[in-house]
């Protein structure tokens, strides 16, 4: 099989449909027999009844295949249950396209991301140029969070930011020209399965954000790039599964949890705390600036979150 795109849903079935039809569309143009393969992360609503029906409605046969997980694992669980199936396969994928229910990839992407990759075997990961459904282009491209980006992330001051530019987590906008890049979006990318089988599957530890970071550093250790494909466009809603789509709503502990893995896993205890450090100093500026310009704080509760995970855990109740 030339790709294998994964469609992880949770409690999002008419948009893993959409997305499904316009993924369909495009297998032909890849070929290699290639598929699309729909997990559904224990969601508990009507997901898979819907699922079901939509499918049964469009009779896409053997190029489409609904997987159900027993449990909600999280981002990279779910599509580990797709990388695990299909690795028993008797021709396994030689490409995983990883695919979110609210990215809907345009026609042609699925061929150009392929096409990169068979022109590029040093190429691991390649994500494309996303979109909002207006036309207004998303982040993309990032760079490996360092003290320096949580700096300019907690601070959020503009002569700051401009003087960080080459070391700001956020690559926007997006570069003009397709090039390597430190990790690209989970949205939609495709990775090698050869880079997967040497660099391992999705850390199961992150139930969701960071997974994608974590992986694409690993992939790199493993020897291949990652690389940004500007002519790969997708239209991605946004934050539908997680319902995070507004500033002043709370971040999940499980973010908290994710970020606090994935620095100690790369960057040691010791590299754990300096971030949390640095981090909470600039959290506190930006408070005391905005308390006496009279600006309305945007993320009410995060300061106070931030603290009781990282310094108060395990006394709050909340350690993982």
């Amino acid at each position: 099989m030339k790709l294998l795109v994964v469609i992880l849903n949770y409690k999002t079935a008419d948009l893993t449909l959409r997305t499904l039809d316009a993924v369909v569309a495009q297998l032909d143009q890849v070929g290699g027999a290639s598929q699309a393969w729909v997990v559904d992360n224990c969601s508990p609503d009507d997901s898979v009844a819907v699922l079901r029906a939509g499918l049964a409605a469009r009779s896409y046969g053997e190029r489409v295949r609904l997987l159900e997980s027993p449990r909600n694992g999280g981002y990279g669980a779910g599509n580990n249950l797709a990388f695990r199936e299909a690795s028993k396969l008797a021709d396994p994928p030689t490409y995983y396209h990883v695919l979110n229910p609210d990215a809907t990839p345009d026609p042609g992407t699925l061929r150009c991301l392929v096409e990169f990759m068979d022109a590029n075997p040093r190429v691991g990961i390649a994500g494309g140029l996303l979109r909002y459904p207006d036309g207004r282009l998303q982040c993309s491209t990032f760079r490996f969070p360092s003290l320096l980006s949580e700096v300019d992330s907690y601070l959020r001051l503009g002569f700051v930011t401009r003087l960080l530019r080459e070391h700001t987590l956020y690559m926007d906008p997006p570069p003009p020209t397709s090039r390597p890049v430190d990790w690209v979006s989970g949205a939609s990318f495709v990775v090698r399965r050869e880079a997967l089988d040497r660099a391992g599957m999705f850390d199961e530890t992150f139930f969701l954000y960071f997974e994608e970071i974590d992986l694409c550093r690993r992939v790199r250790a493993a020897g291949y790039s990652i690389h940004f494909v500007v002519d790969a466009t997708v239209c991605h809603v946004n934050a539908v599964s997680t319902g995070m789509t507004l500033p002043q709503q709370r971040m999940p502990e499980y973010w908290f949890a994710s970020r606090r893995h994935y620095l100690r896993k790369f960057h040691g205890a010791v590299g754990l705390a300096a971030f949390n450090v640095v981090a909470l100093m600039c959290l506190a500026l930006q408070r005391t600036r905005q308390a006496i310009g009279g600006t309305a704080v945007d993320t009410p509760f995060f300061l106070r979150d931030f603290v009781r995970f990282n310094f108060f855990g395990r006394r709050a109740g909340i350690d993982h």
